[in-house]
Formats: C-alpha cells, structure tokens, sequence
C-alpha cells in the first residue's frame, strides 16, 4: 500500500492548518474531485476519516508520525510516493538490491533509482555495496516506516476486519478467524489430514483458492508461527516437519533450520526441547 504525491500533499496540508477541500485544492493546484479520490484511500489507510463536511486526520501512531515527519521534511512529500516506502521497508535491515527485488518484485531500475533519491539526503547509506537505512539521522521516519508496516500487515480488501493476517501479497494471503470463511483450509487446520489431529482455537485459510500440497500446509504453518510464537504451534511444527521430512527438507526458513538444530541436541529458547518433541512425537507414532 502506497502513496501518492497528491495524498501525502494534503496529509501535509492538513498538518499545517489547512482545513477546507476548496483549500487543499488550491494550495495542490488539484481538482476538488482529486482531493475527494485521494480522500477515499487515505481513508482506507486509516489516515483521515472523512467527515459530512470535510476530513479529520486520525489520532493513531502511523498518522501521527507521518504528520510530523512530513511537516519537518515536506520533500518526503516525493520522496514517500509511489513503491519508496516498500524499498525504505526492506532498507531497515542491511540488505542488497537482489534481496530487494526478491521481496518486493520490484525491477533494478526503480530500485536504484529510488536508493538514488535517498541517498542524496542521508536517508539510506551504502555499506560494501549493500544499503541500510540511517537511524541516526532519520529515527522518526524509521519509526513511521514501522507503524505504517504493522497497519498494512494487519488488514486487507480481501478478508473480514477480524481475521489476523499472517502473511500477504498480491498472489496469497494466509489468515485466520474463528467463523468459517470462503476460503481453503490451510496450515494446523489441515494437519488431521496427514495424521496429526489437533483441536484449534480458530481456523487458519489462504486465499485463493487452492488445492494445498504438504509444502503449501507447512509453509503456510510457518507464516502463523513466524508471527504468533506460540509454544504449541512450534511443537507441531517439528512433529509435521519429522512426519514429512523428504518433502519439506528443502525449505529454507529461520524456524525450520532451528527445529533442526533442536533435533540434533540443541538447546534454542523459545522452542520445545528435543524431549518434549520425542515426548510427544510418541503420541503420533512419528520416528525422531
């Protein structure tokens, strides 16, 4: 989710005193059926609520940092449009350009030239040819960055306000809730189908619909698990990695890669201990 010139114009606009759409209008030499539209998302945004006679800023944490980010640095009305904010994202922990294709599809070229923009105001640096967002000099931008993140990762078009997200993009989106939904089961909702029954608290689906593979199930479980560290989830984990361990060896994934560790003795806080995993692995008939 991303923004345009237009709407972080009148964000800022706001901020500075601005209340009137005719206002607004002038000040972005915009019509008033722009302001309107722009209007429209940035209230799916959580942004502004819009009001019988004009709009409101919201009091909430990534509004608030964006107020004030913009109204201290107005040339992140540009800098802030478009895919920029996806890159800063990515930028927050050190990372190559590659890695940043990789996770937001994004092309070399709009990459570097976004890096580009940035770099001219000290907003990313380059460390060995791979780039980290400037803490030092731009907290508060980084702390928006964060807040507009958890926003954005807690809601989508495409479910219900109460469902938790655990994971999203354009071609997947895995979820839970605790009605039924229009939707195909996935993670610890199907593990009774290959042998592991146990009771949850609430569904777990993706969309769209999909005929879901063991891979799809345990990568799908991973995504929850990545989010919710929930003791008992990850023991189930390891149980449905050791009862498919030829098929989803190949995975590559931080959680996955300590369950392994913990299965060759290890000791890793946080997670069941090779005991209790054979402890329960016994119920299930599964080989450790």
């Amino acid at each position: 989710m991303g923004f345009t010139t237009t709407q972080l114009g009148i964000v800022y606009e706001k901020g500075n005193g601005k209340n009137g759409i005719n206002e607004i209008a002038l000040a972005l030499k915009k019509s008033k059926s722009q302001i309107y539209r722009a209007l429209k998302d940035l209230d799916k945004m959580n942004i502004v609520r819009i009001k019988r006679r004009g709009f409101e800023l919201m009091s909430n944490t990534h509004t608030s940092y964006l107020v004030n980010n913009l109204l201290n640095h107005p040339n992140l009305i540009s800098l802030l449009s478009g895919s920029s904010i996806q890159i800063i994202q990515e930028c927050l922990s050190i990372t190559s350009v590659s890695k940043i294709v990789d996770k937001t599809k994004l092309n070399n070229a709009t990459i570097y030239n976004w890096i580009k923009k940035f770099q001219k105001v000290s907003i990313i640096k380059k460390i060995n040819n791979q780039y980290l967002f400037n803490t030092k000099l731009w907290a508060d931008l980084k702390n928006f960055i964060i807040e507009f993140k958890k926003f954005n990762d807690s809601v989508d078009p495409r479910v219900k306000p109460n469902s938790k997200i655990y994971f999203k993009n354009k071609d997947l989106i895995v979820f839970s809730t605790k009605t039924l939904e229009n939707a195909s089961f996935t993670a610890f909702s199907k593990y009774k189908e290959f042998g592991i029954n146990i009771l949850t608290t609430k569904n777990y689906y993706s969309l769209p619909f999909k005929k879901k593979n063991v891979v799809d199930i345990f990568i799908d479980s991973l995504y929850v698990v990545e989010k919710e560290k929930d003791f008992r989830n990850l023991l189930f984990v390891a149980l449905f990695y050791l009862k498919n361990k030829k098929k989803l060896g190949k995975i590559n994934n931080i959680i996955l890669n300590n369950i392994k560790k913990i299965l060759k003795g290890e000791h890793i806080n946080d997670y069941p201990s090779l005991l209790e995993i054979k402890e329960r692995a016994k119920v299930y008939n599964i080989k450790v």
